[in-house]
């Protein structure tokens, strides 16, 4: 893999942090407005830990897996299990510093968080290996 593959699947990790990080804030809102509207802030302020414990790691397995599936598969010649890998630990790597940074420690110190982080370095690995299997 070249230097400037290292930083593409960094950023390509940034932006699937971001797109996870929408798509919990959409559970969240249709939680708040299909499932139990009509109750004030500080009740769905309360429920949104427990609503992203939840929805954000298949989240992130999706969006790992689909963009490690479309960025190994873009450039063949670019080896997508490496790529899918360096995406993955990319993306472990700043959900750590940013959750550290946004909840302390404990935050990340605890079996879902484990869990959500396995969940997501399998879809980067999955996508890696389907992309690997179509440019075979």
């Amino acid at each position: 893999m070249r230097p400037i593959d290292s930083l593409k699947a960094v950023a390509a990790a940034l932006l699937a942090l971001a797109a996870n990080l929408a798509l919990t804030t959409l559970a969240i809102s249709v939680y708040a407005w299909v499932i139990a509207p009509g109750h004030p802030g500080a009740f769905y302020q309360a429920m949104a830990p427990r609503i992203a414990m939840w929805s954000a790691p298949p989240g992130g397995f999706l969006v790992l897996l689909l963009a490690a599936y479309v960025l190994g598969r873009r450039r063949p010649p670019r080896k997508a299990i490496a790529f899918a890998i360096a995406l993955g630990l990319a993306y472990v790597a700043l959900d750590a510093v940013s959750g550290t940074a946004s909840a302390g420690t404990g935050a990340i110190l605890n079996p879902m968080y484990a869990l959500s982080m396995a969940l997501a370095l399998a879809g980067a690995l999955a996508g890696g290996a389907l992309a690997a299997r179509r440019n075979a």
